[in-house]
């Protein structure tokens, strides 16, 4: 958590990179300051150097998102000359707001569920004897890359590329270097791993294009096709080819890039819930009963799908946001641009750059619940109820609470046992600067539902369909890989072996 334990959270920790001086800032009001839209604050130096380093972006097509300072609001930045067909930042928060969330967004939910569905039922390396596998971050990701490649971009995609999913792994393993600009020469397989799977996405935007028309995202339109998938993946060609420096290599990292945000981060939450949910026989229980109901709702017609049942369900938002709290360990940095920028009462120079680090919040004892003496919950360890509020405990949701209040008893204890506690609400009310696993302000991530889907989805599917068994030591967990940081959710270092079985009906 950078120096705040030393200085306190109020103060921003100042460092000096050789020539760059960068401050963390941890407070969270001074955190959702930074989220504000403003032209003193500029987040282009980060996008730039992803797009050159790791997705390798064309030179020619470079300036598009170096010279983007429009925003990504509806109205440009004040003083801000960029065309409006070469507002790219723009673009991608409208598009993926307008077909990755609501009415889109459901339909592609439900769209990930059946394909996950279809999937499971058709492996056959899993039957209803044991059988042991090595890794199950590995299992995971060729459950969960498939069936999110196929509802956002249609199924073309991996018949055109039988070894996509491998492929992606390989790439995924070489952002640290590539984040990092380590030089060919040093690091040949991260340059050839990427440049092949450049060339898959390539090979299927001449096909797509080919077999539909990314003109057709209209409310009378299909959804989806199997050849660009869904409307938001149309849009963006539509856009796309009609920017002028923009060319078929910088539409594949375009792409490449959309496919490590969809998945990459998904992959590895959906990892670490399925591993706190499996290792905890009475949470395991209590999340296949409710994906038991959700089931039986959809089967039986009830209004609402499965998937939004799952998704909407708050023992499962906790569950999926507890995870995100503890595994997600990045910094959102931000450049300050036109004159120093008054942070509080903190003065940042011009050219300094701020990054805002998602763990120093996560871990901030003054203002998460970290229970009762009786029945504590420190930070550093899953519980999977740390966002539920419950009307008849004061003592529950994610806050922090007041020494007079821990000294309460909940009303549930001194009502007559045969009344069932009140139902839960999951709630993230007062985490607003401190809870951001997916940024904040209108640069926040905008397809976190759908990711919440997959990742609820998933757990539904696996709990339902098969008993596993984590073969560890008990009371270990693998550790968090930190050559990911500061990327995001932090995969696992270590291998997890289990052995898995379809349940029977």
């Amino acid at each position: 958590m950078y120096s705040s334990d030393k200085f306190g959270q109020s103060i921003p920790a100042g460092l000096r990179l050789g020539p760059m001086r960068l401050y963390l800032v941890g407070d969270p009001d001074h955190v959702n300051t930074l989220f504000k839209p403003t032209p003193a604050m500029s987040s282009k130096l980060a996008v730039t150097i992803a797009m050159r380093n790791v997705l390798g972006t064309p030179d020619q097509v470079l300036p598009l998102y170096a010279e983007d300072d429009s925003g990504q609001l509806v109205r440009p930045m004040p003083g801000s000359q960029v065309l409006p067909e070469n507002r790219i930042r723009y673009f991608h928060t409208k598009a993926a707001h307008e077909y990755i969330a609501g009415t889109s967004g459901i339909m592609l939910g439900d769209l990930y569920m059946e394909t996950l569905s279809r999937n499971i039922s058709a492996d056959i390396s899993v039957g209803t004897e044991w059988v042991e596998f090595p890794d199950l971050y590995d299992f995971i990701l060729h459950l969960v890359f498939p069936a999110a490649v196929e509802s956002l971009c249609g199924s073309s995609i991996l018949s055109l590329n039988p070894t996509l999913v491998e492929d992606f792994s390989a790439f995924n393993r070489s952002i640290p270097a590539l984040l990092k600009g380590v030089p060919r020469w040093l690091c040949p397989g991260a340059y050839k791993s990427r440049n092949k799977i450049l060339a898959q996405i390539k090979r299927w935007h001449t096909f797509a294009n080919e077999h539909s028309d990314f003109s057709r995202t209209g409310p009378e339109d299909p959804e989806w096709d199997p050849y660009l998938g869904s409307k938001y993946i149309k849009a963006r060609q539509r856009f796309l080819q009609g920017i002028e420096v923009m060319n078929a290599d910088g539409r594949a990292s375009e792409d490449l890039g959309f496919l490590f945000a969809a998945n990459t981060n998904s992959v590895v939450n959906v990892f670490w819930t399925v591993f706190e949910v499996f290792t905890r026989l009475g949470l395991l229980s209590h999340v296949r009963e409710i994906a038991e109901i959700a089931r039986f709702a959809h089967d039986t017609k009830v209004q609402g799908s499965e998937a939004v049942k799952l998704g909407s369900n708050p023992f499962l938002q906790s569950i999926f946001a507890e995870v995100m709290r503890l595994r997600v360990v990045g910094i959102i940095p931000r450049v300050v641009t036109g004159g120093d920028f008054q942070l509080g009462e903190w003065s940042i120079p011009e050219g300094s750059i701020v990054g805002i680090p998602s763990r120093t919040g996560a871990m901030n004892k003054n203002v998460w619940n970290t229970g009762t003496k009786e029945d504590p919950h420190p930070l550093e360890i899953f519980w999977e109820e740390r966002f539920l509020v419950y009307p008849d405990n004061p003592n529950s949701g994610p806050l922090r609470k007041q020494e007079s209040v821990l000294e309460q008893e909940p009303a549930a204890c001194s009502s007559t046992q045969e009344q069932a506690p009140s139902e839960p609400t999951f709630s993230l009310k007062g985490l607003k600067g401190s809870f951001i696993p997916f940024g904040g302000g209108p640069g926040m991530c905008p397809g976190r539902h759908f990711a919440k889907q997959e990742v609820i989805c998933t757990l539904s599917k696996l709990v339902l369909n098969y008993d596993i068994e984590l073969q560890i030591p008990k009371g270990w967990e693998p550790k968090m890989d930190t050559a990911f940081f500061p990327i995001g959710a932090l995969p696992p270092a270590d291998k997890v072996p289990f052995r898995i079985r379809r349940r029977q009906p």
